[in-house]
């Protein structure tokens, strides 16, 4: 915890030029190539694509919403009102280019409105376009009063335009709870299809109190400021009160999570840091303490060293994910405004290191800095906390690292008309984008970092700067630190000024968390450096030398973690050699010891049940059956292990070499990289049991077999029975096409474990027309045993899920009585299920149905054979969506992927009809949503109540062969199912 009273942060004056690592870097050119490079992108926008929104620096035009192709839910930060201008205003007063200013305002007052007919963000219109007006009429007011001669016009428009957009979001804030719709319509508000859409991010609504509380300050009219504390009063009150975190997902009206990760990265970011500099500009006490605790909760869970490892926020030992998102380097940024100057380092060093690697930071990477998602929009996060590193400790190496991601931008990004965005930067494919912030952040942080600040017509140090870089004056906030100083206030302070009293510092410091001096900045560089080539060492399976004095011989290969058995006395030798001791408990479960030579102990308790793999043994993706009690243990033991070597500077894991001790981690990074293929099922996984059950005389539902669940294809706990008769599949093993199909068209297929992966097996069952799968264990006496954990058939490696249907396990003697039955009756009804039905039921279903159930097996429910464009059944629910693409894919041209997905539903409006407008607009986002989706672009599954509603009402005519001849192609299958509270489609296997 830092300390509250109000404290000095002292900067020490630095000259222009100055030398690191050998290279003399002279400020004031660096500072003119940043500005020219945001010049560049300024008169690009503005000659090629003002009054668009947005600059298409590719084909050098604007990117205009409702004539340029849709993008989906991106295009919500469009509005048909100039964004990037808007957003860019105050960066021109940092150029200095009050000229360029004041044709700029002329421009906005006559030809910028806010009454178009388009559904936007209400967190993208604050930040972007509400924030851009406050801050360029803040700095207007300051122009005009040091230079009288300039904007003699100006009376305020750029208010009254901030104002007329802050009454256009308060109708977002009619909730419950008063957090705000995530979307709204400028022109007509909350539309009825709007309020239905109940999610919003935590970001999204806890990003609003400063520039709200700015418009209040402003005008006098206290609604806006009053609107956004109630959204962060509520948010507040929805952490988790035994961990401090919040979640990333919850429900406007009630409250509730629906995504309970925690992180500090997309969807919760800025959240964090509007609570911290709330407390700044507002000076309410109330949110420093809201901070502190949700600080210490992150440094306890969130940060292990340099990383960050996203988390459950009810069960904070369990990770979620294995990689970090871009959008979390904004925090060493925050930590400095914190005070935390050192930890600040050392993750910006982290970060620093990724860009090393791959020139730019991706949108996301795994822990060992592998890219995880490709792209890369000219982000701002690294280079704004470049800014605040250098402003707190002077180090010329963050002058070295801007000059650096200049050179990259210049090099890779640059074009004739602007900067364009990176698709892929591993091959630097670019896209045909560029984002407002590239101009009102990206370049205004590096320009700034270049610039002292009595070079700027205004000190940066008398203003907030929000998340999207636009300045907030502190005397706008509360006046009562003033009153008591009598000292207006100032984010940070030099020197002379200090000396002389005349400021107060309006964020606290903890002088114990800033470095002494440079050289102790450049050893926590080192050190983080060093500890993060461990870890990448460790995890790509570097070799590493031997121990001073030792001369060990090494095994040609490791024990992997999927393979480790404490029954193999080799497995169990190899682990301890790498410093890890297992000792056997009473009741069990086995107990893992890592002990150093400092005494420190890293332990955790799992149930002694292998991983259970089929197929040949070095097959990396053969298949396997997991307990789900060892998945948590494992979660665990990999946090612990993480904390472990992030630290390794500290201590040495006692293992017989340094190899073995990189092993170690190895085997343990290896199982996080398996349980993060558990990340699509979650906390929805469905431990409870399930039933295979035979219907048909004389059985009547007797007895009930225990089943396992698949973690593929359809989850038992949330669908229907599935009933149908029951075929064995030839090859048996399923592990090939299936020889008989005309036998188990519409039937649930019998397979036997073993030769391939499952979702394989069940692959060969969907094409060959199969509605269910059962799988046999191929061990002898095997049984099922309650009293042992639960077990599942995990997915491929990849996470793929292709398949339409439920399967299910059976140990080899429970599947020995479904055989031998099915021997006796080659049209054996049975069920498979999440609850046992009972025998009255049975009965009552073949009195009603008679002895063999009178569904038909060659048109089962939403029959995979049929090509209508659109099948459903509200009484799962589920949609079979039949489109065709003719060669589209996701690498296409983005017009391409629009124009297809408008063909179809050009097609489907002649033959579908709904009951209003709104649930004809819901229909279509659904399909556009599973299309773009079938096409590999990503995009976020729809609400299922939403999707449920619109097919109530849907009425749809034949529709007549000669469509398919206006859709050419061949067919792409999409399955869209329940999943929590979303439909979530996939593309089917055929």
């Amino acid at each position: 915890m830092f300390n509250t009273r109000w404290k000095v942060l002292i900067f020490l004056t630095l000259c222009y030029y100055q030398k690191t690592y050998g290279e003399e870097l002279d400020k004031k050119k660096l500072q003119k190539e940043a500005y020219d490079m945001f010049m560049h992108g300024y008169n690009s926008y503005m000659n090629y694509a003002f009054p668009a929104d947005e600059l298409m620096p590719l084909s050098c035009k604007g990117r205009i919403r409702g004539v340029t192709p849709s993008r989906g839910d991106v295009d919500d930060v469009l509005g048909n009102y100039s964004v990037t201008l808007l957003d860019s205003l105050d960066t021109l007063v940092v150029m200095n280019e009050f000229d360029e200013f004041e044709k700029a305002i002329d421009l906005v007052i006559k030809h910028v409105r806010f009454d178009s007919d388009h559904v936007v963000s209400v967190f993208e219109t604050n930040i972007r376009v509400l924030g851009g007006l406050i801050s360029a009429h803040v700095l207007a007011e300051l122009i005009k009063e040091k230079h009288p001669e300039r904007l003699q016009t100006y009376d305020n428009q750029l208010l009254k335009m901030a104002t007329e957009v802050g009454n256009r979001l308060l109708p977002a804030f009619n909730t419950t709870s008063g957090l705000p719709y995530s979307r709204i319509n400028l022109k007509h508000g909350m539309q009825d299809h709007l309020k239905r859409q109940k999610d919003t991010c935590t970001a999204c609504g806890g990003t609003m109190i400063l520039e709200f509380a700015a418009l209040t300050s402003l005008t006098g009219d206290p609604i806006y400021e009053t609107k956004a504390r109630k959204a962060m009063d509520f948010l507040w009150q929805q952490r988790h009160r035994s961990s401090d975190l919040m979640g990333t997902v919850l429900n406007v009206h009630s409250g509730d999570w629906t995504r309970r990760e925690s992180g500090i990265g997309a969807g919760i970011d800025s959240y964090y840091e509007y609570t911290l500099k709330a407390y700044i500009l507002l000076g309410d006490e109330s949110y420093l303490d809201r901070f502190n605790k949700h600080y210490e909760a992150i440094k306890r869970y969130i940060t292990k060293g340099p990383i960050f490892v996203d988390v459950h926020m009810h069960r904070p030992t369990v990770a979620t994910r294995g990689f970090m998102d871009s959008l979390l380097a904004f925090w060493p940024g925050l930590q400095v405004l914190k005070g935390d100057v050192k930890e600040a380092i050392e993750i910006h060093e982290m970060l620093f290191q990724v860009i090393q690697k791959h020139k730019f930071l991706p949108e996301a990477f795994t822990h060992d800095f592998q890219v995880h998602w490709a792209e890369h929009p000219i982000r701002p996060e690294f280079v704004e906390s470049t800014y605040f590193l250098y402003r707190a400790t002077k180090d010329p190496h963050y002058l070295l690292v801007a000059k650096q991601i200049m050179d990259s931008i210049n090099k890779y990004v640059k074009v004739p008309c602007g900067f364009a965005a990176l698709k892929d930067i591993r091959t630097m494919v670019k896209e045909d984008q560029m984002e407002s912030f590239v101009l009102s952040e990206t370049f205004k942080y590096l320009y700034m970092i270049f610039t002292d600040p009595e070079d700027l017509v205004f000190d940066p140090d008398h203003y907030v700067l929000t998340t999207e870089a636009h300045f907030l004056p502190l005397s706008i906030g509360h006046k009562t630190k003033v009153e008591k100083t009598g000292n207006p206030r100032r984010m940070v302070l030099r020197a002379d000024e200090q000396k002389q009293k005349n400021y107060v510092c309006a964020n606290p410091i903890d002088f114990t968390k800033l470095p002494t001096e440079r050289e102790e900045a450049k050893l926590i560089r080192e050190r983080t450096k060093m500890v993060l080539g461990e870890l990448r060492n460790g995890m790509s399976g570097g070799s590493g030398g031997s121990s001073a004095g030792t001369n060990c011989e090494s095994p040609a290969e490791r024990i992997r973690a999927w393979a480790f058995s404490s029954s193999n006395q080799e497995h169990v030798k190899q682990l301890a050699m790498m410093g890890i001791e297992i000792i056997t408990l009473s009741d069990g479960r086995l107990h893992l010891s890592h002990k150093s030579n400092t005494g420190k102990k890293v332990t955790c308790e799992i149930d002694d049940e292998p991983l259970c793999w089929d197929g040949p043994r070095n097959d990396p993706q053969r298949e396997r059956v997991t307990s789900g009690s060892y998945l948590n243990a494992y979660f665990y033991l990999f946090d612990t292990m993480l904390i472990f070597i992030m630290y390794l500077f500290a201590f040495t894991i006692l293992a017989l070499s340094p190899t073995y001790a990189r092993w170690g981690y190895e085997f343990m990074q290896e199982m996080q990289d398996y349980v993060a293929s558990f990340d699509k099922r979650g906390e929805n996984w469905d431990h409870n049991e399930k039933y295979v059950q035979m219907l048909s005389a004389p059985y009547y539902g007797k007895p009930a077999l225990f089943g396992s669940p698949a973690q593929f294809g359809i989850d038992l706990g949330i669908t229907v029975p599935v009933l149908g008769r029951v075929a064995k599949a030839i090859p048996f093993r399923g592990c090939e096409p299936l020889l008989n199909t005309h036998e188990v068209v519409g039937r649930i297929v019998v397979v036997e474990r073993s030769d391939c992966v499952f979702q394989d097996k069940a692959r060969n069952i969907q094409r060959a027309g199969g509605i269910g799968m059962i799988v046999i264990d191929n061990e002898l006496d095997t049984k099922f045993m309650k009293e042992r954990p639960m077990f599942s058939m995990a997915n491929d490696k990849d996470g793929k899920d292709d398949i339409g249907f439920a399967s299910l396990f059976l140990f080899r003697l429970e599947g020995e009585k479904l055989l031998k039955a099915m021997k006796k009756d080659k049209d054996l009804v049975i069920s498979m299920s999440s609850r046992e039905i009972s025998i009255n039921e049975t009965i009552g279903k073949l009195l009603r149905f008679g002895k063999m159930f009178h569904f038909d097996n060659d048109h089962p429910k939403c029959p995979l054979d049929d090509g209508d464009i659109i099948l459903h059944s509200l009484a799962y629910p589920e949609v079979i969506l039949n489109l065709r693409f003719n060669g589209i894919n996701q690498d296409s041209d983005p017009r391409l992927h629009q124009e297809v997905v408008e063909r179809h539903v050009t097609e489907l409006q002649k033959y579908v009809s709904f009951a209003d407008a709104d649930y004809e607009f819901q229909f279509y986002e659904f399909f556009r949503t599973a299309a773009y989706g079938a096409l590999n672009l990503n995009v976020e599954n729809p609400k299922l109540l939403t999707v449920i509603s619109a097919l109530s009402t849907l009425k749809k005519q034949p529709i007549p062969p000669s469509v398919f001849a206006r859709l050419p192609g061949t067919m792409t299958k999409v399955r869209c199912i329940p999943k929590g509270e979303d439909m979530s489609c996939v593309t089917l296997a055929l």
